[in-house]
């Protein structure tokens, strides 16, 4: 069983694996600041959190509900920083060890997050390139099967 840690580690390397690129794009929260997010740089990629994240990093929302870290989320500084307030994903580790997923989550018209489970090494992907509009039926069938 992996530790948070080597858990994170290892999803960041498959989607810099799978996407072929120097870093990947996921960008960890750190100690309740959003000092370590990117700037934006006119680009729609950014690079995220550098391969091998510091021994030393623990997440700011261990045990902490969804609605904990969509505040943070939607509390970040816009511009500068190059992050998307409406999706963002989440560490469930019993998801991840069981199927080899995260959830992404959504903040909904009412101010409420929605789950929807996807590949952890594929991430990067939904994050940066998915059609944003297949949201809802996406949630649907997942919901409602």
């Amino acid at each position: 069983m992996l530790t948070v840690l080597q858990t994170v580690n290892t999803i960041i390397a498959g989607n810099m694996e799978d996407y072929g690129v120097p870093r990947s794009m996921i960008c960890l929260a750190e100690e309740d600041k959003y000092d370590n997010l990117p700037d934006f740089n006119g680009l729609m990629a950014v690079a995220g959190t550098a391969p091998t994240v510091a021994a030393t990093w623990q997440s700011p929302f261990s045990g902490k509900p969804l609605t904990d870290i969509m505040a943070w989320v939607r509390g970040i500084p816009k511009p500068p920083k190059a992050v998307c307030k409406a999706f963002f994903a989440v560490l469930d580790k019993e998801l991840y060890e069981q199927r080899g997923m995260v959830l992404i989550c959504k903040v909904d018209d009412k101010g409420e997050p929605q789950t929807l489970p996807w590949t952890a090494t594929r991430v990067t992907g939904w994050l940066v390139a998915y059609n944003r509009d297949n949201w809802h039926d996406d949630w649907e069938d997942q919901v409602w099967g």
